[in-house]
């Protein structure tokens, strides 16, 4: 299971509601709202409320969840429960809980963007980050899924893996050419490293990433 993009942790900035089952809250509750679908509502006198472009299978969860709006992840403390806020630059690197100094692992699972969190992590990232640009209704796609999810736990500290869902994101998609899908792209550095069509093991991608990694 990917990681989803939520609103959640901490609260969000001003001007920003989330709705979920109907009820606008300035932020999410982890326990009470685990599991439930939840939108995005930004909020003002000048348009009044209108829906952020958040992913529509997006679910308030207790993992790892990547702001829309800071640019950057909280990762939750294995040892306190803490969530810390992690800039997307450092998604890759080992840190230390601010609350109770333990060590936080680096990202090991897929990372579900949007537009705007996809510029901000590829263009920002100090390793590889291989994307794979997916949807619902396409079976090759979910039968990659575990790949992938496979290929994002053994490359954790060496590279970040990222998912864009081409029907929520069309525009992303058309970027960089994208007409069949699953499709994946590697970048290094901002740009374009490689790109392959179709399934594949997480073998043969850890084989595209590892390509592209600078020298030890």
């Amino acid at each position: 299971m990917s990681t989803r993009v939520t609103a959640a942790l901490p609260a969000l900035r001003d001007g920003l509601a989330v709705e979920c089952d109907g009820r606008f809250r300035p932020q999410v509750d982890i326990k009470r709202d685990r599991g439930r679908p939840l939108k995005l509502i930004e909020r003002s006198k000048a348009s009044g409320s209108k829906l952020h472009p958040i992913p529509k299978y997006a679910t308030v969860t207790d993992e790892m969840a990547l702001s829309l709006h800071s640019g950057s992840a909280h990762s939750k403390c294995a040892s306190c429960g803490t969530a810390n806020r992690v800039p997307a630059k450092h998604l890759a690197d080992t840190g230390r809980c601010g609350s109770c100094k333990a060590a936080l692992a680096p990202v090991d699972e897929p990372i579900e963007v949007d537009a705007a969190a996809f510029d901000q992590i590829v263009s920002t990232a100090k390793v590889p980050v291989l994307v794979d640009f997916w949807a619902e209704w396409c079976g090759p796609c979910r039968m990659a899924a575990p790949e992938v999810h496979k290929l994002a736990h053994a490359m954790a500290g060496r590279a970040l893996v990222l998912k864009v869902d081409t029907e929520a994101h069309p525009a992303l998609a058309s970027r960089y050419g994208v007409q069949s899908i699953p499709n994946f792209i590697v970048f290094r550095g901002g740009k374009v490293a490689m790109q392959r069509a179709g399934a594949a093991p997480h073998t043969e991608m850890r084989r595209w990433v590892e390509s592209v990694e600078p020298p030890a």
